[in-house]
């Protein structure tokens, strides 16, 4: 007897067999889709460039769209679900242009939670560096809107990120200088209240 014999005959195996393959058929869409998400954040990218924020907010909330619901459908795919961490970064970065910081800073806590998921699945220190920019973001936004302690608390998240980093790896520069960035950033705050 074959093994493509004997999967038919198990029911288990053969619902194995094709539950892993399960996503072949769906290879088109996620192609069409993955097209459709870049051509509109790269014009919302042109019009962002144009200082057209509003236009390009536009594009980027129709490819955010299509991140959410592909990484809705398949919620370990960490493609769509980095896609979609970024296009809420560069939402949130045209309505802080077009003078919404409160939008800004949803826009931005939502892409904090996103990345906080992916980086809790993998160790990457690009992702750590990703959450500590987004919070140092959300700090700087908080404290233009005169969120002071909003602000300490977040750019405390941040320094706490680099900090690990830096303990890390005490060779990278970036780690060191961007501890030293949050430092001031405590003080100039604190310092203002």
């Amino acid at each position: 007897m074959t093994r493509a014999i004997s999967m038919t005959r198990s029911p288990s195996a053969a619902q194995r067999w094709t539950s892993t393959f399960s996503w072949l058929p769906r290879i088109p869409e996620m192609r069409r889709a993955r097209d459709l998400l870049a051509s509109h954040e790269r014009v919302g990218n042109a019009l962002n460039g144009l200082a057209r924020w509003t236009d390009a907010l536009v594009d980027y909330k129709k490819a955010l769209v299509i991140a959410d619901d592909f990484a809705g459908k398949d919620p370990d795919t960490t493609s769509w679900q980095a896609s979609r961490s970024s296009l809420l970064v560069k939402t949130g970065d045209m309505l802080k242009n077009a003078g919404d910081a409160r939008g800004a800073v949803a826009q931005y806590r939502l892409a904090l939670a996103a990345t906080q998921r992916l980086a809790e699945t993998s160790k990457k220190t690009a992702l750590q560096r990703e959450l500590a920019i987004g919070h140092a973001g959300i700090g700087d936004v908080l404290d233009g809107l005169g969120d002071r302690d909003g602000a300490v608390t977040e750019y405390r998240a941040a320094r706490d990120i680099w900090a690990a980093l830096a303990a890390a790896d005490p060779g990278n520069a970036e780690w060191g200088h961007a501890l030293q960035e949050a430092e001031l950033k405590i003080r100039g705050v604190t310092a203002n209240r």
